[in-house]
Formats: C-alpha cells, structure tokens, sequence
C-alpha cells in the first residue's frame, strides 16, 4: 500500500461555504466536534464527533452543519482504498480523542506548520481503522482464527516482550508467510501493530497515571527509557513529558 497525504488542515464551520462539493482527490473528514450530515445519492449519514466521513473524489456530495463543527480534513492518494466505507466509526473512542487532542496542539503548538507530524497522525487514524475493522482493502473477508489468536499474543508482546518470529513459529507458518497472511488480515505487519499497541498504551499510561517515563517505557517493552522517548516522539510528533502536559 502506498499512500500519499497531499494536505492536512483543520478548520471551524457554523456553515459549509459551499453545500455542493467534487473533489479532485479523496479527502478523509475527522468531526472533532458538532456534527454534519452528507447526502450522496440516495444515502444521507450525520457524522458526529469522533466518526469521520470519506469523500471520494469526482463524487457528488451535500452538507450541511447540523451544529457548529470542527473538522480536520485529510486530502491523499493512494494506491488502494483506505477506508472501506464512506462513514467511518471507531471502536476505542479514547484513541481517536487522543488523535484530535494531538492535532489540536499542533495547531497551537510551534509545529503548526510541520507536515511530517500530520502524515504520522493521519497514519495513525489509518491504522486504527485497519486495525478495528480488517476491512481495507487487500484485507480478508473471512475469520483467520490464526491471525486473531497472532493477534492476541502480540498485544500480549507490549509486556512480556515476547519476539514476533516467536509468535510466527507458534503460527505453523514462515516468518515470511506469517507476515504476508497477517498483513492480508489486518492491513498492517506485525510489527506495524505491535508499534501501534506500544504507543497506544504508553498513550494510556502518560494521561492516566502520573507514573514516571522510566517506569511507562519498562512497561510498554522498552530497551530503555531514552529510546522510548526518541521512539514516541518519532512517532507522536511530542516527547512523552510535552504529551502529558498537553492532555493531562
């Protein structure tokens, strides 16, 4: 898969400038308050605070804001479809609150203007999206219940630091052939989801307790903490400490 953000922006609207849109690329819409419906032909949807909404490109649309909203649009390409329906919804809310929190201090924050941090975080959404639903494309429509059970004993990994070719040879498979099938699963590598779940808990920890970053990056599988730290900072756009501050 090979996608490419083309522009990231966020914006409030009390009402859409214009009600009838085309767009010349695809652009993922993430409500990150208020709400908006859509009209496409015969379907309509209200998309609400943490959903979003796909608009694909040379396609029709209708809005209207039902309540004032705020928005962050995402414009991409991409070799595949990222999103196998036009309303998109996530399972675990405080993840895609945490997103828009992030994306909220970058717009206040010095790096308002970096782009590199808005493709991670778009990433991120993508990511979670493939992770909750198996439905991008190149994804299985049918239950592995192999991959589901690799699945359980990486999230197992982000404590016990058990090696993913561990959970390969567990499989029966190839570490090869583990990859391929899981990524034909899930979206994602094994290491893709094992990187996610890293940060998603670190995440948890840094907003929720008041645990020191040494004891967070132990806890989440880290070689050390200044590792951790360059790690989540990679990957965030925020050191660990600049996250708690910003959303704690």
């Amino acid at each position: 898969m090979k996608a490419q953000l083309l522009v990231s922006v966020s914006l409030y609207r009390e009402k859409f400038l214009y009600e009838d849109f085309i767009g010349s690329d695809d652009i993922f819409a993430l409500c990150g308050s208020g709400s908006f419906s859509v009209r496409s032909g015969d379907e309509v949807f209200t998309i609400c605070e943490n959903e979003g909404m796909l608009f694909k490109k040379d396609t029709l649309y209708h809005r209207t804001v039902n309540e004032p909203v705020t928005l962050y649009l995402f414009r991409y390409k991409s070799d595949v479809p990222l999103f196998k329906k036009d309303y998109v919804t996530f399972s675990d809310v405080s993840r895609i609150k945490s997103t828009i929190s992030m994306l909220d201090a970058l717009e206040k924050g010095i790096y308002a203007d970096d782009f590199t941090y808005r493709k991670h975080l778009f990433t991120d959404i993508v990511n979670q999206y493939s992770i909750e639903s198996g439905n991008v494309s190149g994804c299985s429509e049918t239950h592995d219940e192999l991959m589901e059970m690799a699945a359980q004993q990486i999230k197992k990994c982000v404590k016990n630091k058990m090696s993913l070719c561990e959970i390969g040879k567990r499989s029966g498979l190839s570490y090869v052939q583990f990859i391929r099938r899981f990524r034909a699963y899930f979206g994602i590598t094994p290491t893709e989801c094992l990187k996610l779940l890293r940060i998603r808990r670190a995440k948890e920890l840094l907003k929720e307790t008041t645990l020191p970053v040494k004891k967070i990056s132990d806890f989440c599988g880290f070689e050390n903490e200044y590792y951790f730290s360059n790690y989540f900072k990679k990957n965030t756009g925020m050191s660990p400490t600049d996250f708690r501050n910003t959303t704690g």
